[in-house]
């Protein structure tokens, strides 16, 4: 039990002193692998090939399908949202928070879209 007391010890005391490296590696290590494993992450979640994930990838850093509007990664903390059938689990393409959450909130449902449109058109325009 000492030797396991003491072996944290030894690193909490080495961690302490050499912090400052650590950090920089760690965030070194953080730019050069965060696009790998968000790569990875698409292609296993939705069962694409590489080359298909690192489309969408390249994809997210533009604007989103649906709206258009552009979005700067280094600016938001998520870049995109892929779109995707929750049935068949079929890609769909790459919205925005605002699009995506829309998009689910409303239940994909195209008749309640329609109303929201009519709705929108009848309040908003002045």
């Amino acid at each position: 039990m000492k030797d396991k007391e003491t072996e944290r010890q030894r690193h909490r005391d080495k961690y302490a002193k050499n912090r400052d490296n650590h950090l920089a590696q760690k965030k070194e290590y953080e730019k050069t692998y965060s696009e790998r494993r968000a790569i990875l992450t698409i292609m296993r979640k939705y069962n694409l090939t590489e080359t298909t994930a690192k489309q969408f990838y390249l994809d997210s850093m533009g604007s989103c399908n649906c709206c258009g509007e552009h979005w700067n990664p280094l600016l938001h903390s998520r870049r995109f949202s892929i779109d995707h059938d929750h049935d068949t689990g079929k890609v769909r393409g790459i919205l925005c928070q605002n699009c995506n959450s829309s998009l689910g909130l409303l239940g994909e449902s195209i008749d309640k879209m329609n109303k929201l449109i009519a709705y929108t058109k009848n309040v908003c325009n002045k």
